[in-house]
């Protein structure tokens, strides 16, 4: 990046006052990159930066990317009326309040929720989600827990296809109601654009031989890593 030119600052205080002011300005200018046209903050050769263009819009290039949370709280899903899991009081006071409430699914039966989601345009078109469980064990047992995802994904003007389940297996910490995340392996973003939309089922896969945890377990909320790179789409649509 080009530094200040103290030779250039002081052979501006010879000029008057407007071409020391274009002058001065050409040079803070020149510092910071500041360019007409596309700029370009970071590591460019590496392709590690930040770029404004002509018309101000902001992208966010190779590392320069950021992660955020598609977020939804288990209490805000909807329950499908058969294999729900049951709605129970997880903690209080300890001196009988009416305390704080969450889903509990059974450690014999598989239990559900259903959301929709639709993914924002900040999102980085085409990269992949990492869907991740928030959930704490309700007792002391250190079996393993299956949580499953079925889902099905489309584009605007798209067709949704048959599911796709993915699972993820995590073992229970031992110690009742400790905030645990079970993290799923990426679902592979390829060609989903911007609003592009997912039905999906949250399930604890309870007669999976590998769901080893004898206890409820507390479902909290289901999130989506989702990578950003840019503040919106520069048009609607």
């Amino acid at each position: 990046m080009t530094t200040i030119s103290r030779a250039n600052i002081k052979a501006s205080f010879s000029m008057n006052d407007a071409d020391k002011t274009e002058a001065l300005a050409s040079e803070i200018e020149s510092a910071a990159g500041i360019v007409s046209g596309n700029n370009y903050f970071g590591n460019y050769d590496d392709g590690n930066y930040i770029e404004i263009d002509s018309d101000g819009n902001l992208t966010l290039a190779g590392d320069a990317t950021v992660w955020d949370d598609l977020r939804f709280p288990l209490i805000a899903l909807k329950l499908g009326g058969v294999n729900d899991p049951d709605f129970v009081q997880v903690l209080d006071n300890g001196s009988s309040s009416t305390g704080v409430y969450a889903y509990a699914f059974d450690k014999a039966a598989e239990e559900e929720a259903f959301f929709i989601v639709q993914f924002p345009h900040r999102r980085k078109s085409g990269s992949d989600v990492r869907p991740h469980m928030h959930w704490m064990p309700s007792g002391t047992d250190t079996g393993d827990v299956v949580w499953g995802l079925e889902y099905t994904w489309a584009n605007i003007n798209g067709t949704f296809g048959n599911t796709t389940i993915t699972t993820v297996t995590q073992t229970a910490s031992g110690t009742a109601n400790a905030h645990q995340m079970a993290l799923f392996d990426a679902i592979t973003g390829t060609g989903k654009t911007s609003s592009s939309m997912m039905l999906c089922r949250l399930f604890r896969d309870a007669t999976n031989a590998a769901d080893t945890y004898d206890e409820d377990a507390i479902g909290i909320e289901m999130d989506f890593h989702i990578e950003i790179d840019k503040l919106g789409d520069e048009a609607l649509g």
